[in-house]
């Protein structure tokens, strides 16, 4: 080390102050050589980072950054408070300062025992040891994740194995949570990369992560986002393609029953049928009706059904929210069950089936979810719960909420998010997305490069390149007119046609009101908005 260093290393303190390393340590790592940082050495990270290493420790030098010594202090207290309330870095890791003579600046640095990362574990052929240690990985990844919504980096050369067999974190940084996005790649890096792990070993890590995820966030549908955004995934080899289908399989839930497709042509698997075994192609051609956002309004949905046998209509797809808002949810359910329509999961029925509304719901919404869940029997909640959260045709995509929304019925598709939306099906070339949760009959379309919205009762789809087809809400419909919406879209003319017909609306508003729902809904139903 230089003499400039002698006696300028300043101990700000440790994550457990009994293991701190002392400065006589540390004096004794930094007199070593810089280690380089590459992909698949032993030690990588940002140009930035010097590494040093002895035997027995190994400190970092943090130089990005650039602080006086009083800053770099509070800088680092305030690391140490986040690391120990974390609880994922080795105990014993000391931060500290170095003053450099002649500088107004200090170098912000810490020292830690010397472990084992994970990659040169993965690197060697015996799987055996490495499977365990990816299941503490994930243990202690979902609990930052769903107690802190924050996500380590997901690297495997950011995990070290203490000579006790020992798991840390050895990045230094944590990360805002994105909804399993990083994660999701990271998977698709092990599946490419990780040789010694076959099909069966990532069935094994899929069931784990799969509870994992159902400990830390209470809500199985997040393992059904990850195994959604892993379809999306590159594999060059079939071994790699059985290994993704063994992992997403794995990410959903043994099936108690089954729902089958009443049509579906081809295309992607649907959410809730087994990863191996796809829809088996039913015959193609008649209309199709498209329902959306029920919301547990009996008459409306009565009067929907009724319109569509006087029209020959008997195959449909129910674009989500079968419940919530409404006073008839068990009745709205055994209504759909009893036709051949095919019911997509929108985020009342998530939160319905779960039992509770978390964030994006209102105060009156939250109420009639709870008033739902108390109302509805284990098996209408289990069958919310089963809904599948998308359908995936040759020729469209059905979906709840928007097709850039990775949760699937979240998301919007109104007049700030088409054009990104319409993006998203044309770089997966989709060229007819069918959505609800707007609850605003309309169009959004492409053209050549022209975007517009179309509102149309019939519309031909010739001649357009994509489009984002809403049929309305026939159960609270919010265009500004009372009423049920519904469309019909037939695939031989290449056309949708909306409709909106009058219903028993005094039915509904009578049982609102002797149900004491809040006010504002029935006043919602009768103006339309």
């Amino acid at each position: 080390m230089s003499p400039a260093f002698e006696n300028a290393i300043h101990i700000v303190g440790a994550l457990d102050p009994v293991q701190a390393i002392p400065e006589s340590v540390v004096q004794e790592v930094l007199a070593t050589d810089e280690r380089p940082l590459a992909y698949g050495l032993e030690f990588t990270g940002r140009p930035a980072t010097k590494i040093h290493s002895s035997g027995d420790y190994v400190v970092k030098l943090r130089s990005e950054f650039r602080f006086s010594p009083a800053d770099a202090r509070r800088w680092i207290e305030r690391m140490i408070e986040k690391e120990r309330h974390y609880g994922v870095h080795h105990p014993a890791k000391t931060w500290f300062l170095i003053l450099v003579h002649g500088q107004a600046q200090a170098v912000i640095a810490n020292i830690t025992p010397k472990m084992t990362p994970l990659h040169l574990l993965a690197g060697t052929d015996a799987h055996a040891p490495l499977l365990p240690q990816l299941r503490k990985l994930f243990a202690m990844y979902f609990r930052i994740a769903g107690g802190e919504g924050k996500h380590l980096d997901e690297g495997l050369s950011n995990f070290a194995l203490t000579v006790g067999g020992e798991l840390y974190y050895v990045d230094d940084d944590v990360y805002d949570w994105n909804d399993f996005v990083s994660l999701s790649n990271t998977l698709g890096v092990w599946i490419r990369q990780l040789d010694s792990l076959g099909p069966e070993d990532f069935v094994e890590l899929g069931e784990f992560v799969r509870q994992s995820i159902i400990d830390n966030f209470r809500d199985p549908h997040w393992a059904t986002v990850l195994a959604e955004q892993l379809r999306d995934l590159f594999t060059g080899t079939e071994d790699q393609r059985l290994k993704l289908q063994a992992l997403i399989q794995a990410l959903y839930p043994p099936r108690r029953s089954r729902i089958e497709p009443s049509f579906a042509a081809g295309g992607e698997t649907p959410a809730t049928q087994d990863a191996e075994e796809p829809p088996a192609p039913q015959a193609r051609g008649g209309k199709i009706a498209l329902l959306a956002d029920v919301h547990a309004n009996r008459p409306a949905l009565e009067a929907t059904l009724e319109r569509l046998r006087s029209l020959g209509v008997s195959r449909g797809i129910v674009l989500g929210d079968v419940v919530g808002y409404g006073p008839h949810p068990k009745e709205c359910i055994d209504l759909l069950r009893s036709t051949d329509f095919r019911v997509i999961k929108g985020n009342h029925d998530h939160a319905v089936a779960i039992g509770e509304a978390r964030e994006g719901f209102s105060a009156m919404s939250r109420w009639v979810i709870d008033w739902t869940v108390a109302r509805l029997d284990e098996p209408d909640r289990y069958w919310l719960g089963e809904l599948p959260v998308y359908l995936r045709d040759d020729d469209w995509l059905a979906v709840h909420g928007a097709p850039q929304d990775k949760t699937f019925f979240n998301g919007y598709v109104y007049r700030l998010t088409y054009e990104e939306n319409l993006d998203n099906i044309a770089s997966r070339s989709i060229r007819v997305c069918f959505h609800g949760h707007t609850h605003i009959q309309g169009v959004y379309c492409r053209t050549g490069r022209q975007d517009q919205h179309c509102s149309d009762r019939r519309l031909s789809l010739d001649g357009i390149d994509y489009a984002l087809v809403c049929p309305g809400a026939v159960g609270q419909p919010r265009g500004g007119r009372s009423g049920a919406e519904f469309a019909i879209y037939d695939p031989d003319l290449n056309e949708v046609e909306f409709f909106s017909i009058d219903y028993d609306l005094e039915e509904t508003v009578r049982d609102l009101n002797r149900l004491q729902f809040p006010p504002q809904l029935a006043t919602r139903l009768e103006r339309g908005k």
